[in-house]
């Protein structure tokens, strides 16, 4: 259980600054792209379309970057390379699997089981974009292995279709319900057999195909249906890939229908016709509307102007390259500067040694005397850098336990010295982790009666050293005792453990501050904390004065 969570800590550490702080800023972008499009009437479809295929464009490119850039800076949360070779440094006994401190999922971790989640979606949604790829293969090779190139032939001779290329085949089948447009160096456009008969519908299918054609639209279909399902966690990816397919298919209604050899009546009448037909599953582009969408196609017909074409033509490329670009950099920026300085480097050629080996940190360690009277136990890890010189710089605990057990571990971490890592025969900073384990003996902990400790040990011990005389718990342990419930809570869900409330006598000899150190919960700690409350102390005397003093007391809760 610990190595899984341990595994997608390392997992969320690394995805917060590598692919989700780039996805975050690519939605913001997004978003706000897709609100101004309600905003604006649309009527320059090939300039929306070039903007939004640069901003699917810019997702994938931005995480990419972000990912390479992550590689040599992310932070481990898994041990030092030794300590995982020779065991963890260990303080006390050996630790008891059924008492060793259980570790929570932490923040990290939960980003790191997103990340998962987010991840397998995405390859299912691949495997998926995958088989209908092979289906759309073997649909094409059954519709034209059963056609006739009779169509081929008498299209060939417009001369509309001059820019559509040598190798266009145009095949009609009853298999085919809407018009649609498929391959690349071999473009195939697939009818309906119902619409060769009529002499207009034909015409503007196969002009209104050969336009996707000319502009490469299959390949930026597959190409958004790609990106979408890889990011199929992200409704917006979803968003911006079907107003992509909408701009395309109204680009093209716009461009046949300047050129003036199609009636705008006809061409809708055609598009109505198509409207309550089950449209292809398939990532290709088509003639056909969805319901949903036929009205906004109808509306831009109305705005058909031939030298607004030619406009849009000789703008978009430079304007989709731009803000490409412009997105791409904003994607890039926020992952570099999401992350630790690119000269410090998680894995290099050869790994800093510890000078002593594990038994140098293990002869400075110290139980802290707090946690041991007590009954503390756990694991800390530190976290730490190793600089060019070999010298341990901003050590953190990322995992800690309290009670000074993370203070004696940054203590003896700051103490150690190393060879330093080498990258292509040059010194480097070296990211790097430790876990310590504290652990007491049997005869080092206090006895445990049943619902709470014989001795009251103070949680700071140099907090009294410097007074005459110690605060007095009037009544003894036994006027705790008596207060004491067990919540009803924890005894139905049969839960026991030791709680450990650290707190202060005043001047007053009254309890303030009083906090939990070692936690159990199920109401157990919310008791603790009640009956120290109650608790009356002479105070600590120091030069016949009374004086503040801090202590601890565990309360052992058995059923």
């Amino acid at each position: 259980m610990e190595i899984g969570i341990e595994f997608l800590d390392s997992i969320g550490r690394m995805s917060v600054g590598a692919f989700w702080l780039p996805l975050t800023a690519w939605s913001v972008v997004a978003a706000a792209a897709l609100m101004a499009t309600e905003r604006v009437e649309t009527t320059r479809p090939h300039l929306f379309h070039a903007l939004h295929v640069a901003l699917l464009f810019a997702l994938p490119v931005g995480i990419t970057v972000g990912l390479l850039l992550k590689i040599s800076v992310t932070p481990l949360s898994e041990p030092l390379r030794l300590v995982t070779t020779l065991g963890e440094i260990q303080v006390g006994a050996t630790p008891d699997p059924s008492t060793t401190a259980k570790h929570p999922l932490t923040g990290f971790a939960f980003i790191g089981l997103i990340t998962l989640v987010a991840a397998m979606v995405g390859i299912a949604r691949l495997v998926h974009l995958g088989v209908l790829t092979a289906r759309l293969r073997r649909y094409l090779a059954d519709v034209c292995g059963n056609g006739s190139h009779q169509l081929t032939d008498q299209v060939a001779r417009w001369p509309e279709l001059k820019g559509a290329g040598p190798y266009l085949r145009v095949y009609a089948s009853p298999k085919v319900s809407v018009p649609m447009t498929t391959g690349v160096f071999r473009p195939v456009i697939l009818l309906p057999q119902g619409i060769v008969s009529n002499r207009n519908s034909l015409r503007i299918a196969v002009l209104h195909e050969a336009v996707h054609i000319r502009r490469g639209d299959f390949v930026v279909r597959w190409f958004c249906r790609l990106v979408e399902s890889m990011f199929a966690f992200n409704p917006l990816v979803g968003r911006v890939r079907r107003n992509v397919e909408f701009f395309s298919e109204s680009a093209c209604d716009m461009e046949v229908l300047s050129s003036g050899s199609v009636s705008r009546s006809e061409y809708a009448r055609l598009l109505l016709g198509f409207a309550t037909t089950s449209q292809s599953e398939y990532p290709v582009p088509g003639l056909a509307a969805a319901p949903s969408e036929l009205k906004r196609r109808l509306l831009l017909m109305t705005n058909v102007s031939r030298i607004t074409m030619k406009r849009i033509s000789r703008t978009t490329s430079v304007l989709a390259f731009a803000v490409t670009l412009s997105a791409v950099a904003l994607l890039v920026a926020a992952c570099t500067e999401a992350g630790p300085s690119s000269e410090v480097f998680t894995t290099v050629e050869t790994m800093p040694e510890l000078e002593g080996g594990l038994a140098s940190i293990q002869q400075e360690l110290a139980y802290p005397e707090i946690a041991k009277k007590a009954g503390v136990e756990g694991r800390v890890v530190v976290q730490f850098v190793v600089d060019e010189r070999g010298v341990v710089t901003d050590p953190k605990v990322v995992r800690g336990v309290g009670s000074g057990l993370d203070e004696e571990a940054l203590r003896v971490v700051r103490r150690a010295r190393f060879e330093p890592g080498m990258q292509a025969g040059k010194p480097v900073k070296v990211q790097l982790s430790l876990p310590i384990t504290f652990k007491l003996d049997d005869s080092s902990s206090d006895s445990k009666p049943p619902t709470t400790t014989s001795a009251l040990p103070p949680a700071l011990p140099d907090e009294l050293a410097d007074v005459d005389e110690g605060p007095v718990l009037i009544g003894g342990l036994e006027s705790i005792i008596q207060e004491i419930k067990y919540p009803e809570v924890a005894r139905e869900a049969g839960v026991e453990g030791r709680v450990v409330v650290s707190f202060t006598v005043d001047e007053s000899g009254s309890v303030t501050s009083p906090e939990i150190v070692q936690s159990v919960g199920s109401g157990l700690d919310a008791e603790a904390i009640r009956v120290t409350r109650t608790a009356r102390f002479r105070p600590a005397m120091k030069d016949g004065k009374p004086v503040k003093a801090r202590l601890a007391l565990p309360i052992n809760f058995k059923l």
